[in-house]
């Protein structure tokens, strides 16, 4: 936004596109958070992105009430630095402190889609209700806020293992094993594809069987490495090794 001082990665929001452009908003959630924790005041601003035309409008608020505030639009500008190669992530379940923290570097990185996914060997505190996926989808969007993405990426329902290769036949898909009868993940890069799906399972990793099923599937185990990594690590270095080798962390910022 040419000539304009920027503004702090705590006041972009996502709204849709034609509430945007109404002027106005009764969400409740949203009244919230900008008035109750963020003290906005008439005459602030802030920015509000439309994922869909992936644009940012920075606005100015004109009234402020108990169920509706109202803006007036000041600009409106094109976000960019989305990643031209789409990963998704489909990362076994483990313990919610680390799985929620999976999920904001994830975000923060350029994922497109991350995939909960259970085997055998997942672990988690508790059943994953609605109220944990309800979480884990505010995890993302602010973190998708507050790293300046110009989309929130998208949160699949957990699935299992099957349902993942019936759902992956015809993506270029690989999953993480340090067995024998990987390549490095580094020889596959740069992908000759625009999307691709990294699989990465939990403590302990996937079992025998698993593998199996996955290779049977047509997925290529791949390595990181010598080191053993935890199970939040791995998928975050597939996915950076991924991007960086596709140039997504080439750019200069304006």
């Amino acid at each position: 936004m040419a000539n304009q001082p920027a503004l702090p990665n705590t006041l972009r929001f996502f709204v849709a596109g034609a509430q945007i452009a109404q002027g106005h908003t009764t969400d409740g959630d949203l009244i919230h958070q900008w008035v109750r924790v963020l003290r906005m005041r008439v005459g602030q601003e802030l920015l509000l992105i439309d994922a869909d035309s992936q644009s940012a409008w920075r606005v100015e608020l004109t009234a402020i009430g108990k169920n509706r505030v109202d803006w007036h639009v000041r600009a409106v500008d094109p976000v960019l630095g989305e990643p031209a190669l789409q990963v998704t992530l489909a990362v076994g379940v483990m313990r919610a402190e680390r799985f929620e923290w999976l999920l904001q570097k994830a975000t923060e990185l350029g994922v497109a889609h991350i995939i909960p996914l259970v085997t055998e060997r997942s672990r988690s505190d508790g059943d994953i209700g609605r109220q944990k996926f309800a979480r884990w989808g505010r995890i993302v969007r602010e973190a998708a806020e507050q790293s300046g993405r110009a989309v929130i990426p998208q949160l699949g329902e957990p699935q299992s293992l099957a349902t993942l290769c019936a759902h992956r036949a015809t993506v270029a898909t690989f999953f993480c094993h340090e067995g024998a009868g990987t390549r490095p993940w580094r020889r596959y890069l740069p992908l000759p594809h625009t999307a691709v799906t990294l699989v990465s399972g939990p403590d302990g990793g996937f079992s025998e069987a698993e593998c199996a099923t996955m290779r049977a599937c047509g997925w290529q185990g791949v390595g990181l490495g010598q080191r053993i990594l935890r199970a939040e690590t791995a998928p975050l270095l597939g996915l950076s090794m991924a991007l960086t080798y596709a140039g997504d962390y080439d750019g200069e910022v304006a």
